[in-house]
């Protein structure tokens, strides 16, 4: 079966700098984050170590959504539940009248299908319990110094995070963040404090679509291609060398033709019948 063109928008990531810093941005960023995580996962898992009553609290409720199947994964036994749920609901429904014990049968049906769709999140869970224990005198001092440690790193490599998070807009056409992308507006005119917060959560959003974007489309073609599916290799010697880079330092040479979908585009726009193309720099 011979494949398809794509019909990526060429214009999307034209507020993208032509020297392509924003893919070590990127690894930056997620760099940061994964040693945030990181941390985090270290400093709870102490923390929760040495309060054994909140550990206790913790596996309580843990086995409690067990029993409740609060991540109950059967989809079968899910969607016949629903079903006797379904039925019982029009029954009652159908009754055409109300009284105070249909309501309540209702509210529960209700309820019991509201459940069976609900996810619970052991991991956040268990950060969020570890964020209300408090370190206090009886927290022996080894420890707490410990704790302190790690709190300290998190906050430091949060603050770092913003920076990257600040330099998003110099990996952007004439330094500024664009004023739109894939739908969302970028908000202006706040006060100052606010303004950073939204300008860090919009080129939060646009470093991960440019990295999801780039990965998902890779794999959709049997040769390397930048975000919006140009072969890198019709491209010239300087510009091929940057997108090259870019494309390894992603690891997207992992991804490449691991679910071929398009047929690859030239640089000058124009397709190729035969779908052969030189490498040679």
């Amino acid at each position: 079966m011979s494949l398809k063109y794509p019909a990526f928008d060429r214009n999307e990531y034209n507020f993208v700098s032509s020297d392509l810093t924003i893919v070590d941005v990127a690894l930056r960023y997620k760099e940061s984050v994964d040693k945030i995580n990181a941390l985090t996962v270290e400093r709870n898992t102490k923390a929760l170590r040495e309060s054994t009553d909140v550990s206790h609290l913790v596996d309580e409720v843990v086995a409690m959504a067990k029993v409740l199947n609060l991540y109950e994964k059967n989809e079968v036994k899910r969607v016949d539940n629903l079903r006797m749920s379904v039925k019982r609901y029009q029954e009652l429904k159908g009754a055409g009248y109300s009284t105070p014990i249909l309501n309540n049968e209702i509210r529960a049906i209700v309820g019991d299908i509201a459940r069976h769709y609900f996810t619970f999140d052991i991991k956040k869970f268990r950060d969020d319990v570890s964020k209300c224990i408090e370190i206090d005198a009886s927290v022996q001092e080894p420890l707490k110094k410990e704790l302190q440690s790690l709190h300290g790193k998190i906050v430091a490599e949060k603050e770092k995070l913003k920076q990257i998070l600040d330099s998003v807009a110099t990996c952007c056409v004439s330094g500024v963040l664009p004023k739109a992308f894939k739908g969302r507006k970028r908000v202006t005119g706040k006060p100052a404090s606010e303004q950073v917060q939204l300008d860090r959560s919009f080129a939060e959003f646009i470093l991960s679509c440019f990295v999801t974007d780039w990965k998902e489309r890779a794999s959709m073609f049997t040769i390397p291609v930048t975000v919006t599916g140009i072969a890198i290799g019709t491209m010239s010697g300087p510009k091929r060398d940057l997108w090259f880079g870019a494309f390894n330092k992603l690891g997207l040479n992992k991804v490449v033709n691991t679910r071929p979908v398009y047929m690859w585009i030239k640089d000058d726009g124009s397709v190729s019948k035969s779908g052969q193309i030189s490498f040679k720099k």
